[in-house]
């Protein structure tokens, strides 16, 4: 199944699994998806960061209402 993806989704799928072993959740959730492609170097990325959306600061509200 994961043969028809492209590198770079596979490379985010492993880094929302990272994301989520990092903050000791038993699930991976939209979260750790969002967490991992904050940390990319995508265009959508630098969109996101455009809008002040960063990868700390998501981080901190994903830690603020789920908590470790």
């Amino acid at each position: 199944m994961f043969s028809i993806f492209t590198n770079e989704l596979k490379e985010c799928l492993m880094n929302a699994k990272k994301e989520m072993n990092l903050l000791k959740h038993s699930y991976i959730g939209s979260e750790h998806f969002m967490l991992a492609l904050l940390k990319s170097n995508s265009n959508l990325s630098k969109l996101l960061n455009n809008y002040n959306i960063t990868y700390d600061r998501f981080k901190k509200s994903v830690v603020d209402l789920i908590g470790y």
